[in-house]
């Protein structure tokens, strides 16, 4: 027979954990549904609110650095993109997770952001440079060619940002 001491410990080793949602990771949801509805200053707004919360939250500055670049604002859009690609060694603290393959998506869009501002700016060649870390990191060859050269097309049409389609950059 177990001693009650066994009991409670066997207890609490096969006791289901709470599957408590981080505060941060809600927020972001809420902003990445206000981003998706076009809502972009409500959007950066909750995008604010989880990275004052985690400001590790690489999803979090990706996604901000989107919006930014949806309402025209390169500057913000750059240094989000940076930070979220800074943010990249927090890929290995979620080996094994379900989280690890959004935050690598996030990288790999994070780099095409980054290289979609450089095309947009005329630094084609940098631009190029930076499409390739987005398809080491997962980023579609083909669709990031297509990207980087439909950016150049609407700059040296002279098309402005807001042309782009569901306020965001192209895939």
């Amino acid at each position: 027979m177990l001693s009650p001491f066994f009991i409670v410990v066997i207890y609490f080793l096969i006791k289901p954990l709470p599957t408590e949602i981080p505060p941060d990771d809600i927020l972001f949801a809420s902003g990445v549904e206000l981003h998706e509805g076009g809502l972009l200053d409500l959007a950066i707004s909750e995008y604010d609110k989880a990275i004052e919360i985690n400001r590790f939250n690489l999803q979090a500055h990706q996604k901000r650095a989107d919006a930014y670049f949806a309402k025209g604002d390169l500057g913000h859009a750059m240094v989000d993109y940076q930070e979220a690609i800074s943010l990249r060694s927090q890929l290995i603290k979620g080996l094994g997770s379900r989280k690890r393959a959004a935050m690598l998506r996030s990288v790999a869009e994070a780099y095409m952001g980054k290289a979609l501002v450089y095309a947009w700016q005329g630094r084609d060649l940098e631009a190029q440079k930076i499409t390739s870390h987005a398809v080491n990191f997962g980023y579609d060859p083909v669709s990031a060619k297509a990207a980087i050269e439909g950016m150049i097309k609407r700059r040296e049409n002279n098309e402005s940002l807001s042309t782009i389609g569901n306020n965001k950059p192209p895939p």
